[in-house]
């Protein structure tokens, strides 16, 4: 009988460990590494890439590359300036400021704190702009990296 007993009551405490876990786990925010044109072909090039959002393999090697074969390589990210988040957009079309918020509004957003410690990257998408695809990086970072500042 002690034996099944403690075994629910360690079970419960499992569970109740992996509900907590979960409830703590940071919230996903995207950050844009940059924009580039012809994505779809090997001349893709950054027009322009953002030199506070540093693409890394998984040797910690820099990617500088905007072709699309060397982006999928990138598994984490060094942030070496406070960068803006935001919602995450996947491959689809990125919403314009002027739709979504009026003008001259300064709201409070999240922003990822500069480190010299990596990220790993949850996923990488290419969402279209109106002159090229943005390179689009989902983070989950510790609560400790995010921040919250006022957009200029």
């Amino acid at each position: 009988m002690w034996i099944r007993t403690a075994a629910i009551a360690l079970a419960a405490s499992a569970w109740a460990t992996l509900a907590l876990a979960q409830a703590a786990a940071p919230e996903p925010l995207c950050v844009l590494a940059g924009r580039v044109t012809d994505a779809n072909s090997p001349q893709a090039r950054w027009a322009p890439r953002s030199e506070d959002v540093q693409l890394l393999d998984a040797q910690g090697r820099d990617i500088t590359s905007a072709k699309p074969a060397d982006l999928q390589r990138a598994t984490q990210v060094r942030v070496q300036r406070d960068a803006l988040a935001s919602a995450c957009v996947g491959n689809a079309a990125l919403p314009r400021a002027a739709d979504t918020e009026a003008p001259g509004t300064r709201a409070d957003v999240p922003l990822i704190r500069a480190s010299t410690a990596p990220l790993p990257i949850v996923a990488l998408a290419m969402p279209s702009g109106r002159s090229g695809n943005w390179v689009e990086i989902k983070l989950a970072p510790p609560q400790e990296r995010v921040v919250v500042g006022q957009r200029r």
